[in-house]
C-alpha cells in the first residue's frame, strides 16, 4: 500500500484531528461498500480528499475523479495524491458559493463531466450541508444524467427532523428560511443549513432518484439510486 500523506491541518474543516479524519474516511467507505464494489468514483465536493484517502488505503484499483470549488485544496491533492497514483484525478470547478467561493465565475449549471464518464459510485460529503435548495436540485439533476442503472449515490445533509438527538451536533438551526429549511448562523446561512426529511425525499423523487436509506448521524447520510 502506498504511504499517503494526511492532509495538513490548515486545510481541514472544524479542527478535525488525525484520528477523526481516519475514522470518518473509513466509515464513509465502509457504508458505500455495503451497496457497491465501485469501479468508477465521482467525489463531488472532495475537499481535502477524505474519500480519496480511504480508497487509497483499501487499495482501490478503479478510476477516481474528485471535484471541488476550493483551489488550494485541489492543488494540494494534485501534488500529493495524483503524483503517487495518476488514476486519482482532481479538478477545480470555479462555482460561486457565498461562503466558500464568493468570487466564483460559474454556476452549478456550468459544471461539466468528462465525456462518457459513468460513475457507479458518486459521493457528495459535506456539500449539501452548505447549499441552498435550488442549487441542490440542479446538482441532483446533473448527477442523475450520468448515473448507470446500478449506480449508488452517497450524499450528506442536515435534516431538521433529527436535530433534537442529544450530542449529535454542536449547533442548532434556530433561523427559519421557509417551511422546510432552517439554518444555524443568522449572518452566514450557508455555515450549516438543514431541510425537512420529507422535503428531501420529495426532492429526490422530483430529480429522478430514489432513497434506499437515510441515516440520522452528525451529518445525515442519504443512499440514493436512479429511479
Amino acid at each position: 500500500m502506498l504511504s499517503v500523506p494526511l492532509p495538513p491541518k490548515e486545510l481541514r474543516f472544524m479542527n478535525e484531528n488525525d484520528s477523526e479524519f481516519l475514522s470518518k474516511v473509513d466509515s464513509y467507505l465502509n457504508l458505500a461498500l455495503e451497496y457497491v464494489d465501485p469501479k468508477v468514483v465521482l467525489d463531488l465536493g472532495c475537499g481535502y480528499g477524505r474519500f480519496a484517502y480511504a480508497l487509497m488505503r483499501k487499495p482501490y484499483n478503479g478510476q477516481y475523479l474528485g471535484m471541488d470549488i476550493l483551489p488550494r485544496h485541489i492543488r494540494w491533492l494534485r501534488e500529493n495524491i495524483s503524483t503517487l497514483d495518476p488514476r486519482y484525478q482532481f479538478q477545480h470547478i470555479d462555482i460561486h458559493n457565498s461562503r466558500y467561493n464568493r468570487h466564483g465565475k460559474l454556476t452549478v449549471d456550468d459544471i461539466m463531466f468528462p465525456e462518457n464518464f459513468k460513475p457507479d459510485l458518486v459521493v457528495m460529503l459535506s456539500l449539501f450541508t452548505h447549499m441552498l435548495e435550488n442549487e441542490i436540485r440542479i446538482y441532483l439533476e446533473r448527477i442523475r444524467e450520468i448515473l448507470e442503472e446500478n449506480s449508488i449515490v452517497i450524499a450528506t445533509f442536515f435534516s431538521i427532523d433529527g436535530e433534537g438527538n442529544p450530542g449529535r451536533r454542536p449547533f442548532s438551526f434556530d433561523f427559519v428560511m421557509n417551511d422546510h429549511c432552517r439554518y444555524h448562523s443568522e449572518k452566514d446561512p450557508l455555515h450549516a443549513i438543514a431541510y425537512k426529511q420529507a422535503w428531501l425525499y420529495d426532492l429526490f423523487y422530483q430529480t429522478g432518484l430514489k432513497c434506499l436509506d437515510f441515516k440520522i448521524q452528525y451529518q445525515d447520510i442519504a443512499v440514493l439510486i436512479k429511479r
